[in-house]
Formats: structure tokens, sequence, C-alpha cells
């Protein structure tokens, strides 16, 4: 009798010890479900952040370069800046529309803006222009050196673009002369003429 009763309880701790097992089990299981879910939406959350990156910066671009067709657009057009004259807005290299800025507060606004084959010139007045080609930079043409250069063709003369704003022209005896501007073909000299009692252009193109 005592050996069966032992048997009854034993097998009634070993249920109750299963029945632990179980809903331990059931738990533990619940509780990797949970992480799973976790981590999956963690990753859906990385992949979604990623992809949005990738789109924002446009390297997921259709032509295979890896480069971002954005980025191009970016690099082709940064370098220009639209430029309000009195013909409208134009649109000129950055560095050429920051020299007009600038001129502006000086000059007032520009009344035109023209490209030539070898640069652009901004007009403010007729004796007062802003000559620019990327070898050059911007500098400025003005007074008479400005009237001669523009007869000659501007930008497009035989005697290029000027490469530094006028200078005084002191003769060794006499002082002052008058004005010269170098280009880069040669010079334009606004100076005295002994000879004929007056001031003259010279324009001195290099063989």
């Amino acid at each position: 009798m005592n050996k069966i009763s032992r048997r009854v309880v034993a097998g009634l701790a070993a249920a109750t010890l299963s029945f632990g097992v179980v809903a331990c089990s059931d738990a533990e299981n619940a509780a990797n479900d949970a992480k799973d879910t976790a981590g999956s939406a963690a990753n859906d959350a990385t992949e979604a952040a990623g992809s949005a990156a990738n789109e924002a910066t446009g390297s997921n671009d259709d032509d295979g370069d890896d480069k971002g067709d954005n980025a191009d657009d970016k690099g082709s057009n940064g370098d220009k800046k639209a430029v309000t004259t009195g013909a409208g807005e134009k649109e000129v290299p950055a560095d050429f529309a920051s020299a007009i800025e600038d001129k502006t507060s000086e000059w007032g606004e520009p009344k035109d803006i023209t490209e030539g084959e070898n640069g652009s010139v901004a007009t403010f007045d007729d004796d007062k222009l802003l000559a620019y080609s990327a070898e050059t930079g911007a500098q400025p043409v003005i007074g008479k050196i400005a009237e001669t250069w523009t007869a000659e063709g501007g930008v497009d003369s035989k005697v290029g673009l000027p490469t530094a704003p006028e200078q005084r022209d002191d003769d060794d005896d006499d002082g002052f002369e008058g004005w010269k501007q170098s280009f880069t073909h040669g010079s334009i000299e606004w100076d005295y003429d002994d000879d004929h009692g007056q001031y003259e252009a010279d324009v001195d193109v290099d063989d």
C-alpha cells in the first residue's frame, strides 16, 4: 500500500514537472518569437533607411555607373549662377557672377552680359565693362580704354582679354602721361600725344 502510494505521488510529481517544462518551453518560444519579430522589424527599418539614403544621394541610378545622376546634375550646374541685368536674367560662371555682384554696389546693375568665342563681358555703361574668361578671371575695363577695346572687337578683338586692371602710365621725365592696360595678346594705352597735342589711344598687338 505504501509502495503504490509512493508511485502515485511520484506520478503526480512527474506530471507536475512535465507541465512546468511545457509551460517554460511555451514561454521560451513566445520570447523567441517576440525577439525574432523585433529583429525583423529592426532589419526592415534599417533597409528602409538605407534605401531612402540611396535614393537621396542618387546611388541607385539607372545607368549603372554608381556615381549617382543627382550628383552629376549638381556637378554640371554647380558652377553656374543667374545674374539680373537690364536685359533679363543671364546665367554665368559662379565666380564671374560674384565679381559682377561686387561691382554692382559701385557701378549699379549691369545693362547686359554678352558672350564671345573667347570670353564674356558685362556692360554697366559704355565706359564701364567687366570682362571675364576662365583664364584671366574677371577684370574691369573702364574709360577710354574700354571704348577703344570695344571698338576693336571686345572679347573677340586681336588684343585679347584684359589680364589686370589699367595702371597709370608715367613718363620718366614728365610724370603722368595717361593709362595703360595689359591684355592677353598685347596692350592698350590712352596717353597724351605730344605731336598732336591731345590724348590718343594706342593699341599694341603682339606679333
